[in-house]
């Protein structure tokens, strides 16, 4: 009831102000459809909706809207705050479910004191604005007011007019990535497309956020313009030196008072909806008529469900944060050039594959023609008899007290040998093949790749995690207790990714010579290929610099082969129920490549695939720098066990 009471002594405040009284009701009409007409002729329409949204005493019901790429994570509490008009009805971006007030401000209010001059050069053409549009400038706060008392406790709130279009699914991930990746506990926020009124001469005019192309504001920063007063203080303010203000302008003001400044973001357009399709947009602004509006909302989602992952944008933290630096006059980011490359479309670096398989196995069904792939084929394992093996080694005749047996194991260990040599010749082939690209990944033939998370993890890695001249030798670490320091390698059937001139600088004669000598003098015939190149990278001969193994849990172990563990079934359930930012998840479950996948094949292995998909399209927005640059000890897993090191130090190839 109080809030009643005060809208309706607000609004015979009005009536009865001396402006008011000496405009008689035919004029009044007629200043409010002139006003109408200015501001949004096209949204008269017959569907009605009533003077006060979102408390379910409107005339017609919101339409249905579906967000086919919502989160699981928990959405943080939004209010809308809408300026509308007598016959306005909900946006079609609406849901059901919002929180919603439609503000219709009175056709007619108080006047200005003499004394208070309107400045041209601030207000441009609305200087002669009717009645009607000046009194929603002046009575906006009176919005503001209801919205905080009918919606107290929500954790934001959104602010927009009737010919605002708001992108839904780009507000849920914004929203989610200020509350969990971006914002610290308590920080204030009040942004969206800013300008400045600096030029017009007036001290009192300074930065603000234009309402039209929607603006954010947090709950627990309006939520400061209730206590001590200082809402009414900035209400009655209109009466006086702000009464020529403009509803955004006062806004912008009133929040100055609790020390609250503006910020720009690029996910906000005044002006126009041009680059409307694209993701990185949340609101636009003016669309005046509703079929324009729907077939936006159209194109829109058409567009971005025919668009593969791989050109889409990432929304991630630095998307989702205000502009660093912000021009207020050009009214636009001017943020470096990392920055800038967020909201585009990111190039996807150069990769080199390298598939270890055996015998006449043929390009998985992952791979894409135009990948560049190298498929090096291995011999299968020697099968010789005694006698084959001692004519092998000895040309007829026996040595010594060899037996048949002790023959086989050394025919055995030559082929071995050969085997492992052959795949440093493979490298060095991968290298000379494709000198020029940004990322190398070896793996086996039985080895499943996931090309968006791929993709998504070598565009973070390149462009926000790694320096120009780091090194890169990422994924599944596995430590054999039994072999001497260093004892951790990558595994090749879960995925080996390099980077190019990690790999590249190792490929080359001098690289390759001490491995070369390692492996022909029998030292390394007993390890595998993976633990090899380990121990190469690991060495620090020069012109190779040491480089150690980091571990990655989007390279998954187990999840195809038989008896590892887990199963494609569990995959999958584990990947519906993924974790988000609310337990600390980046990404949790989302996989780039999974290991020994030739045995499951069929349903089990089509079930991981598309778990893969669904979850990679939810987890999108949490695949940042965080994610991409998850590596480190703690993921290393022990051979024979698979028990979780955590804590554990890397080994000290010294001792």
């Amino acid at each position: 009831m109080r809030r009643t009471r005060r809208a309706r002594r607000a609004r015979e405040g009005c009536l009865d102000s001396p402006a008011a009284a000496s405009v008689s009701v035919a004029l009044g009409a007629a200043l409010l459809i002139a006003a109408t007409a200015l501001c949004s002729p096209e949204l008269m329409t017959s569907e009605r909706f009533g003077l006060r949204g979102g408390d379910g005493d409107a005339s017609e019901e919101p339409p249905e809207v579906t967000n086919s790429s919502t989160l699981e994570a928990r959405v943080p509490t939004v209010a809308f705050l809408i300026l509308g008009y007598n016959n306005s009805i909900y946006p079609l971006w609406v849901t059901p479910a919002d929180k919603v007030l439609i503000y219709v401000p009175p056709p007619t209010c108080f006047g200005c004191p003499p004394s208070v001059k309107c400045n041209p050069k601030a207000s441009g053409p609305y200087v002669d604005a009717p009645e009607a549009w000046w009194c929603a400038q002046r009575m906006y706060l009176l919005g503001v007011q209801e919205l905080l008392e009918k919606f107290p406790d929500v954790e934001y709130y959104f602010f927009a007019d009737v010919d605002t279009v708001v992108f839904r699914e780009s507000l849920t991930t914004l929203i989610q990535l200020l509350e969990y990746e971006v914002l610290k506990e308590g920080e204030d926020l009040y942004a969206g497309q800013g300008l400045t009124l600096d030029h017009a001469g007036d001290p009192t005019l300074g930065k603000f956020i234009m309402s039209g192309g929607g603006l954010v504001v947090r709950g627990l920063t309006l939520q400061k313009l209730l206590k001590n007063g200082t809402l009414d203080k900035c209400i009655e303010a209109m009466r006086g030196p702000w009464c020529y203000h403009h509803a955004d302008w006062v806004l912008g003001e009133c929040l100055a008072t609790v020390r609250v400044q503006p910020t720009g973001h690029k996910a906000f357009h005044q002006y126009e909806c041009d680059d409307y399709t694209s993701e990185t947009m949340v609101a636009c602004h003016p669309v005046k008529r509703r079929t324009v509006q729907r077939r936006m909302l159209q194109n829109r989602s058409e567009t971005n469900s025919r668009t593969p992952w791989r050109r889409r944008p990432i929304l991630g933290k630095s998307w989702a944060r205000p502009c660093r630096k912000y021009d207020w006059r050009k009214k636009a980011c001017i943020d470096d050039a990392e920055d800038k490359g967020e909201a585009q479309k990111r190039p996807v670096p150069s990769v080199a594959f390298m598939l270890w398989a055996h015998g006449e196995a043929s390009l998985p069904s992952w791979a894409s023609n135009d990948m560049h792939v190298l498929l090096s084929l291995q011999p299968g394992p020697p099968a010789q008899t005694a006698d084959q093996a001692a004519q092998a080694v000895f040309s007829g005749g026996t040595q010594g007290e060899a037996s048949g047996g002790d023959i086989v194991a050394e025919v055995q260990q030559r082929s071995w040998c050969k085997h492992r040599e052959r795949f440093l010749g493979a490298l060095k082939h991968l290298v000379q093949d494709f000198s020029q690209v940004d990322f190398y990944f070896l793996s086996s033939d039985t080895t499943e790749v996931f090309p968006e998370a791929f993709e998504t993890l070598m565009q973070l890695l390149s462009q926000k995690v790694l320096g120009p001249a780091e090194d890169l030798y990422m994924g599944h670490v596995v430590i054999d207790p039994e072999q001497d320091m260093p004892n951790a390698y990558v595994a090749l059937h879960e995925g080996i990714l390099l980077r190019g001139h990690t790999l590249r600088q190792l490929a080359t004669e001098e690289g390759l010579s001490k491995c070369a000598e390692d492996h022909e003098s029998g030292q390394w015939c007993s390890l595998s290929v993976d633990q090899i190149l380990a121990r190469c990278l690991a060495q620090g001969m020069p012109p190779v610099r040491p480089v150690r193994p980091s571990g990655h849990p989007a390279f998954l172990h187990g999840h195809c082969a038989a008896g590892g563990g887990r199963n494609a079934g569990e995959a999958a359930s584990e990947a519906s129920s993924a974790a988000g930012p609310a337990d600390g998840g980046h990404g949790v479950g989302v996989a780039v490549a999974a290991g020994r996948c030739a045995g499951a094949g069929g349903p089990e292995l089509a079930e991981l695939v598309e778990a893969q998909r669904a979850l990679f399209a939810r987890a999108v927005p949490w695949l940042d720098e965080a994610w991409a640059e998850a590596g480190g000890w703690h993921h290393a897993k022990p051979l024979g066990n698979r028990e979780s090191l955590e804590g554990a130090s890397p080994p000290d190839p010294d001792e």
